[in-house]
């Protein structure tokens, strides 16, 4: 079965998290299987194909320019003219010339001009955003089937674009985000041993809220710490980490006690499923995609009420029966993202489609 993962965004975006974690679940069952990389920004994962006339572009004003070209000149490339596409970035400009498979992450895009933070990089990347979400509206329309991952996405495509697309969960990675020894993690993390933490992982786009999770930072009582990966956060009570390496990343969900997600909305939140699958309780608003992902798991904070509530949470996190029941919760909510079950779905579609 002739397949090719197409991303156009670098591997540790989001988008590009989904591309690798497609091409490593479906590779061992599919080795004529393809991952390439059509993105402008610079990336030397060894799993894509080496494709020596592909260009990168470092200046953002000239990416999707250099984007554009690259997928014409693969879309040409007679040696994957056999081959089934599948698009799983964010522009979907080469469906004009070769008809595929996509990907929709979700249909959201920023305010453009309440989105800059005095940024003009902000206010570019939001404007860029909000071309491609009028772009797969209207590209949507040719591709082959439509994959979605949460039924919050399925139904926002359904009432932009009129179109049906398949719902194929997103999976836990289990040998990744798994269950480990806090007390082990947080000595290799330099972490305290006696505090309570709460780990938040995001940008500052509009939707993530970042100024609730300093609030809720701001408000921590002693001897609690928030943990932030990304977007930094201006708070007294926050370990601000930015970047972290791959191989660390998902010992700060097993160090931590509870994840924060305060986003206003989402087509998934990958961290929601970083964190179930590793025993984390996770602390969020009342938002459909947040009880479609978590389900009775889910530990509910109103925004309103955010002030009064954090101090309510710090006892709840503390109290090691609340936490065991989250946690039985847990095991039972993250049977639905079995990786097993996605494997097979995907392998199927794309067998429908190539026969």
């Amino acid at each position: 079965m002739k397949v090719a993962i197409i991303v156009d965004q670098p591997h540790w975006t989001g988008v590009g998290i989904y591309a690798v974690e497609l091409y490593q679940l479906l590779k061992p069952k599919l080795p004529e299987l393809k991952l390439i990389y059509v993105g402008a920004v610079e990336d030397d994962l060894n799993l894509y194909e080496k494709i020596d006339y592909l260009r990168r572009e470092y200046r953002l004003l000239l990416r999707p320019t250099t984007i554009k070209k690259n997928y014409k000149k693969l879309i040409n490339d007679d040696r994957y003219k056999d081959y089934l596409f599948h698009y799983v970035g964010t522009d979907f400009f080469a469906l004009k010339k070769r008809p595929g498979i996509i990907t929709i992450h979700d249909l959201i895009h920023d305010k453009v001009f309440t989105s800059a933070n005095l940024s003009i990089k902000n206010l570019l990347n939001a404007f860029e955003r909000f071309r491609k979400y009028r772009s797969t509206i209207i590209l949507s329309k040719k591709a082959t089937r439509i994959i979605c991952m949460s039924q919050v996405v399925k139904k926002q495509i359904e009432e932009k674009t009129g179109l049906n697309s398949i719902l194929i969960n997103r999976w836990i990675v289990n040998d990744y985000f798994t269950k480990r020894d806090k007390r082990d993690t947080r000595n290799k993390l330099g972490l305290e041993e006696d505090y309570l933490y709460f780990l938040s992982v995001g940008n500052n786009r509009q939707n993530k809220r970042t100024d609730l999770i300093k609030i809720f930072s701001d408000l921590l009582p002693s001897k609690c710490k928030m943990i932030k990966i990304g977007h930094p956060i201006n708070s007294v009570n926050c370990i601000n980490m930015g970047k972290v390496d791959d191989e660390d990343y998902p010992l700060y969900f097993n160090a931590s006690d509870a994840y924060v997600h305060l986003s206003d909305n989402e087509g998934l939140g990958l961290p929601l499923l970083e964190a179930l699958g590793s025993d984390l309780p996770v602390i969020c608003r009342n938002l459909d995609i947040n009880r479609e992902i978590l389900g009775d798991c889910a530990i509910i904070i109103e925004e309103k009420n955010l002030r009064e509530e954090v101090i309510d949470i710090v006892n709840k996190i503390s109290s090691k029966d609340f936490v065991s029941l989250i946690q039985k919760e847990i095991q039972i909510r993250k049977e639905l993202f079995n990786p097993n079950n996605s494997m097979e779905l995907y392998i199927k579609l794309y067998g429908d489609v190539l026969n």
